[in-house]
């Protein structure tokens, strides 16, 4: 009897179990469907960045890239200083170069009087035009090597130098074209930015040296010593300091003045300078 009793209310035990399992399932799965993560929205964001984007291409100002000819001696091109015709001449192509030991003036079309006058060290750095070696331009006298780049670089006599080969009557009236008056500036990676700007302010105009009254107009017949610090012989770098740039009456203005133009379009080119 008491068997027979037990055995339906075992069955029916296991079936609440179960019934109770499968509800708990069933509460576990709508608890998922309400409660967990909910799928991204895409749409949304994929409007915004399609936004953005369309407006960073619209704002967008792409940059300008100048370029330098750069010639050969065997494939001159005019605006290295080649002849347009087989009667012009041909001017040369100036580069200085500077590192800690002074200035080197090259050229870059290799013309032959153009290192026999002006690619050799200067008289005061001792030397001729065969020691290749040595800075064309050495460092001033008497500025001990613990002093800044930029003060032991001789810019008067960089200057006078460039007076020099820009007054050379062979080449005069072909550094005066277009093209032809641009100096390209180099220099070693540990030269300081302040000492290559000097560089470039130096090369630029005609000074009237020495405070001097103004010194004419440059020519192929000019006298070279008039536009010289110094005379030409000890050029001094509060000479260069003291000089004011030699002027003209500005064409279609009376009171108006500029200058004369030495090298007045340099070129960089040179690694990324140690901090000045």
């Amino acid at each position: 009897m008491t068997e027979q009793n037990q055995d339906p209310i075992v069955e029916d035990n296991h079936g609440a179990f179960l019934a109770r399992r499968a509800e708990k399932r069933r509460g576990r799965a709508h608890r998922a469907r309400h409660e967990g993560e909910t799928p991204l929205n895409l749409v949304a964001m994929i409007d915004m960045m399609t936004t953005i984007m369309f407006f960073l291409i619209s704002s967008a100002v792409l940059s300008e890239v100048g370029t330098l000819d750069v010639t050969s001696a065997k494939a001159p091109s005019a605006a290295a200083g080649a002849p347009s015709d087989d009667n012009a001449v041909k001017v040369p192509k100036v580069t200085v170069y500077i590192s800690k030991d002074g200035f080197r003036l090259l050229d870059q079309t290799n013309n032959p009087d153009f290192a026999a006058k002006f690619s050799g060290p200067i008289e005061r750095c001792g030397g001729g035009a065969a020691d290749a070696g040595k800075a064309t331009i050495c460092a001033r006298d008497g500025v001990a090597e613990s002093e800044p780049l930029v003060s032991r670089l001789d810019y008067a006599s960089l200057y006078n130098q460039l007076v020099k080969i820009r007054l050379e009557p062979a080449w005069f009236e072909g550094f005066g074209k277009d093209g032809n008056n641009v100096v390209t500036i180099g220099a070693d990676q540990e030269v300081p930015f302040e000492a290559i700007v000097k560089a470039i302010d130096t090369a630029r105009f005609f000074l009237a040296p020495d405070g001097k009254s103004e010194p004419g107009a440059p020519s192929a017949s000019s006298d070279v010593t008039g536009f010289l610090l110094g005379d030409g012989k000890a050029p001094t770098l509060e000479a260069l300091e003291k000089s004011k740039y030699a002027l003209k009456p500005a064409e279609g203005e009376k009171k108006k003045r500029e200058r004369y133009d030495l090298f007045p379009f340099p070129s960089l080119v040179a690694p990324r300078p140690a901090g000045g």
